[in-house]
């Protein structure tokens, strides 16, 4: 700095930090964490005594984005879009070129997401063809199935009384192959997309678990009462579903069965919260008792990812509704109508990807971050 001032009317002298000061930050980052940067610098650049969240920021948002997109076939009209782009405007530089990779890094995410949910522009995929076959939601709802077949609970009977040729099945894949109802549309594989719908949901409150667990992990250091509501947050997971009646896929898949689970979680939720409030009071002696509030801030804030679900259900009805308009208005009508709504569809898909994409990582995420 001195010697950049020398031979100019500038005076300039070292001076000491006060406590008051407020320090601006410097973020410098190189590759994924740079495009994250960009994100971050959207809402508000952190304190300099805070952890830099630009990785955690890019990577959870692109996610976020697919999962609210969930069709590998818009998926893949944006990365042709992107493509055609590069190749008229090949020079790209600074945020441009950087908007574009993450823009390549989104469509890339929203067609794997899409092939694994088996959506594709709201058509009606069947569990027999080859793109059913290849989604692991297959998998998931066929294990779902099985484990209401073995234990001839409340859900097995419910679907006996409405489609009887499901007393048949002998194994899940025969559970789900036979959850068929004829429709004006067609075969509606109304146990496939049934099981399929809750596991969505379910995966939804996962990730926001997890989400929000890694939150708590990084000020765990400043706050110790975090460790207990981490534990809080999986005991709740493991619980809940004993209370609501259904089936977790921790249940189907084996991992723990529904009594230990609900056992478990009623001890980690008792467990988390006690901690949680001894930490507090250890290391803030008296304002430790405002941590009791989190109980219920923490339960708010997994069950706002809900809307990774909700929009990703919205975006796929909204589809399925314009290519049934297109079918019953022909073929040159039809092809506008098509053609039109999946444009707005489109449009609205990708304002809700990056506003609520976003809004989990500095709403959310953020609250138990910085």
């Amino acid at each position: 700095m001195f010697s950049l001032l020398s031979g100019l009317s500038v005076h300039c002298e070292q001076i000491q930090i006060e406590a008051t000061d407020f320090l601006p930050t410097v973020m410098e980052n190189k590759g994924i964490p740079r495009l994250g940067e960009d994100l971050v610098r959207i809402y508000d650049v952190p304190a300099s005594t805070d952890k830099d969240p630009s990785g955690w920021v890019f990577w959870f948002f692109v996610l976020f984005f697919a999962m609210i997109i969930a069709d590998a076939g818009y998926g893949l009209l944006y990365l042709v879009t992107l493509l055609f782009l590069k190749w008229k405007l090949p020079s790209l530089k600074g945020a441009a070129k950087r908007l574009f990779r993450i823009a390549m890094a989104l469509s890339i995410a929203i067609v794997l997401w899409g092939v694994l949910t088996c959506s594709y522009f709201g058509l009606e995929i069947s569990p027999k063809s080859f793109l059913g076959k290849i989604s692991p939601i297959q998998f998931l709802v066929a294990k779902k199935a099985e484990f209401h077949l073995e234990q001839n609970d409340e859900v097995y009977k419910e679907w006996i009384s409405t489609l009887p040729q499901l007393a048949k099945a002998k194994t899940g894949k025969e559970f789900v192959s036979l959850g068929v109802k004829e429709t004006n549309l067609g075969e509606k594989h109304v146990v496939y997309e049934s099981f399929a719908d809750s596991m969505l949901l379910e995966i939804s409150l996962i990730f926001g678990i997890l989400h929000i667990t890694t939150s708590l992990m990084r000020y765990s250091l400043r706050n110790w009462a975090n460790l207990g509501w981490i534990a809080f947050l999986f005991g709740g997971y493991l619980f809940f579903p004993s209370m609501l009646h259904v089936t977790s896929m921790a249940n189907f898949m084996g991992w723990i069965y529904p009594p230990m689970a609900a056992a478990l979680g009623k001890q980690l939720i008792y467990v988390g919260i006690g901690s949680a409030f001894a930490l507090a009071l250890v290391q803030r002696r008296w304002l430790g008792f405002k941590e009791l509030t989190k109980v219920i801030e923490l339960f708010g804030d997994v069950l706002s990812y809900l809307r990774l679900y909700a929009l990703a259900l919205a975006g796929t009805i909204l589809a399925e509704t314009f290519n049934g308009m297109g079918a019953a208005v022909g073929l040159v009508g039809g092809f506008f109508v098509i053609i039109l709504g999946h444009g707005i569809n489109i449009s609205l898909g990708l304002m809700a990807g990056v506003i609520h994409g976003l809004r989990l990582n500095f709403i959310e995420w953020y609250h138990y971050s910085f």
